[in-house]
């Protein structure tokens, strides 16, 4: 998926995608690929150990932030990760953790829709970081769009 992104980047001219990937090896094909494909300037592929994080009175594995820097606000977040093993909520972090860094208008996709750790993951987005719309997406694996701000066509001006 994220050579997919790179590519419609590059076939717009502008954008990049960050990448966070908490398996090393995987970082090192993925970056790979993306140079062989001569997308390095519309792609970053970031290792991104799991380690724990607090949020409020719960305790998370979520990918390390130490060295991601975003240099504009994020217009599109796609959460596909980290792996459901051994997590009620294992992609709940997100938004708690990215939101400070989320454009007015960000759509937010959060794949894997028709499990019950992301069905309940949107249920506490939803209700914890309002002005929040979310929609069923019904793809093969399920996913929720959320919208934050206007619910205009934001891809209008693409």
């Amino acid at each position: 998926s994220t050579l997919v992104i790179g590519y419609c980047l590059k076939r717009l001219g502008r954008g990049k995608v960050i990448s966070l990937e908490h398996d090393e090896r995987f970082a090192r094909i993925t970056n790979e690929l993306i140079k062989f494909h001569g997308l390095t300037q519309f792609v970053s592929v970031i290792h991104c150990p799991l380690v724990k994080v607090d949020i409020g009175e719960e305790t998370f594995s979520w990918y390390s932030m130490e060295g991601v820097r975003f240099e504009k606000p994020i217009d599109v977040l796609v959460i596909d990760g980290p792996p459901a093993a051994g997590q009620e909520f294992p992609r709940y972090p997100a938004l708690p953790l990215l939101s400070a860094h989320l454009a007015k208008n960000a759509f937010i996709l959060l794949d894997d829709g028709r499990r019950a750790g992301e069905s309940r993951t949107n249920k506490r987005w939803t209700a914890e970081f309002p002005p929040i719309t979310s929609e069923f997406l019904p793809l093969e694996k399920g996913a929720f769009l959320l919208r934050r701000g206007e619910t205009s066509d934001h891809f209008t001006n693409l």
